[in-house]
């Protein structure tokens, strides 16, 4: 952000707070050190913050250097700037001796003043504080010197304030500590912020409470059945409790022949309708996770590597300097409260889809054991009615040919031979018919299965003993 002022220009690369900060303290010592540090702080609290120091120079050196007159419409070309850098004056100086406001240019730098000292003020001993640099602003407003005396004994009060703390207790004065834009740092402010931040957590935990009290949906009442809800009265000689046996024999009880328990257990294990039913539970499942996940905070982290090169006609050693910058950060990225059981509500309708879904999974389980066993039983009628068939074409056949002979020594009519003949054409139709309603069948429990039925129970295969 960067703005121009009347009659002065600043320019802070790490202290951009220290105008607007200083007029907050002079403003609650109140009378006439508040209306003079309200009107000075007024003037002076246009500044910029340089980014890129390669800006400073024209384009004609560098690529991203600003125009001369860009430059001069921030910077102007007639009024003082004051630049605050923690490095070496000269590197400013060198990036814009070409302009033409330079020689009002008054850069203001370490001086690698002082050892061990507080953060703060290690700033004050180098003549970089907020409060040095406003008087150092207002020695250069000439037209401002009438109004602002009391304002610079403030200042001077101010550093002077500062040395004696820190001589006393070792630290910065609470003021200069954990300072943030637009915050109050005396203890009044310390005190009332510390009673905001306990309401706001005081609030947070009532939400919280109150989250679980409260639900827009409404209760679910099941409505009455259409038919009845149990069986008719069965005869006082069955005992009490069968059903519930009925119930829980499983279908390896049930159906006791081995043939037909190997082909339930591969269409259990090869049916594409019982597939594709288990994978809709898992889905329901995976969609009831996320939901019941939205309850809890989202975590977010990110992390990122910055590198940089300084030329060695930039560099304060006169050799080019590489560095590189690891930044890693964890944070909530985002958090419904759930005031209204919205998200609850949510989670309870996945869930309660996840297991309807599941239950749908167990009943085409149970149809599809109900349908090979009648297939089963199906083929097996028809395999026994194919053997009674084929002795009935033998049998006939037979027949056709002791009536032929006796035809042939002039022992009985050709009428005979005739109704004979009929017989075992009937019987071959009704043989072929059930070849291929068997082949249908083994088709049919071929697909109930989802593989080929002869393969596998090689007992099917011809069903004749």
């Amino acid at each position: 952000m960067i703005k121009n002022i009347n009659s002065l220009t600043v320019i802070q690369l790490n202290d951009s707070h220290a105008y607007f900060d200083l007029h907050q303290e002079m403003f609650r010592q109140g009378g006439q050190a508040g209306r003079a540090g309200t009107e000075v702080c007024l003037e002076a609290d246009g500044g910029a913050n340089v980014v890129d120091l390669i800006k400073l120079q024209p384009q004609s050196e560098h690529t991203h250097g600003l125009a001369h007159k860009a430059f001069d419409a921030l910077f102007t070309t007639d009024k003082p700037i004051i630049f605050a850098y923690h490095g070496y004056p000269w590197l400013i100086h060198r990036l814009t001796y070409r302009r033409t406001n330079h020689k009002n240019l008054h850069v203001r730098v370490y001086k690698e003043e002082g050892t061990t000292s507080t953060p703060f003020d290690m700033v004050v001993m180098n003549d970089l504080d907020r409060f040095y640099l406003f008087g150092d602003a207002v020695d250069r407003l000439p037209q401002l010197q009438s109004q602002v005396a009391y304002a610079q004994q403030f200042v001077r009060y101010k550093r002077f304030e500062h040395k004696q703390y820190i001589a006393e207790h070792g630290e910065d004065l609470p003021e200069n500590c954990n300072w943030k834009w637009g915050t109050c740092n005396s203890a009044h402010c310390g005190r009332e912020n510390w009673q905001q931040h306990a309401t706001c957590w005081l609030m947070l935990m009532l939400f919280f409470v109150l989250s679980g009290c409260f639900s827009m949906a409404p209760s679910y009442q099941q409505p009455p059945l259409p038919v009845a809800t149990a069986y008719p009265a069965v005869p006082s000689t069955v005992e009490a409790g069968a059903g519930q046996d009925t119930i829980a024999t499983g279908w390896r009880d049930y159906f006791t022949d081995p043939r037909l328990q190997t082909l339930i257990k591969l269409a259990l294990d090869n049916n594409r309708d019982l597939r594709t039913a288990v994978l809709r539970v898992e889905e329901a499942r995976a969609v009831y996770g996320i939901q019941r996940a939205e309850q809890f905070p989202a975590i977010g982290t990110q992390a990122g590597v910055d590198r940089t090169r300084i030329p060695a006609d930039l560099s304060p050693t006169g050799e080019p300097v590489e560095g590189s910058q690891y930044q890693v950060a964890l944070g909530l990225a985002s958090w419904e409260i759930d005031f209204w059981g919205r998200v609850r509500n949510l989670k309870e309708s996945a869930l309660e889809n996840y297991l309807a879904t599941d239950a749908v999974r167990r009943a085409v389980a149970i149809s599809l054991v109900a349908q090979v066993a009648n297939s089963y039983l199906s083929l097996r009628e028809v395999d026994e009615r194919l053997v009674l068939a084929r002795r009935t074409i033998a049998s006939r056949a037979e027949s056709l040919r002791i009536f032929t002979r006796r035809v042939q020594v002039g022992s009985t009519s050709r009428l005979d031979l005739t109704q004979v003949q009929t017989l075992l054409t009937q019987a071959q139709a009704l043989g072929a018919q059930l070849e291929q309603l068997r082949a249908a069948q083994a088709q049919a429990l071929t697909l109930l299965i989802g593989t080929p039925v002869d393969s596998h129970a090689d007992h099917l295969a011809k069903g004749r003993g």
